[in-house]
């Protein structure tokens, strides 16, 4: 499988972001970003994993089972 990487336009159209959230992500490694030149690339499935985890983080605990 190819890997794809985002521009930080990219990712900000897809998140509904503005740039100082996207940086603030970007800044405290809560979204894994590198550099190539000038410009900052974040792969697609780091975004995934970002999303994911956002995901867990919101679901409500399970609860307890029949018995």
């Amino acid at each position: 499988m190819p890997v794809e990487a985002l521009t930080t336009e990219d990712v900000m159209r897809l998140l509904r972001i503005g740039r100082g959230t996207l940086w603030r992500l970007l800044n405290t490694g809560a979204l894994p970003s590198f550099r190539v030149g000038r410009r900052r690339l974040v792969l697609r499935r780091d975004l995934e994993v970002f999303l994911d985890r956002l995901v867990e983080e919101q679901r409500p605990p399970a609860q307890g089972g029949r018995r």
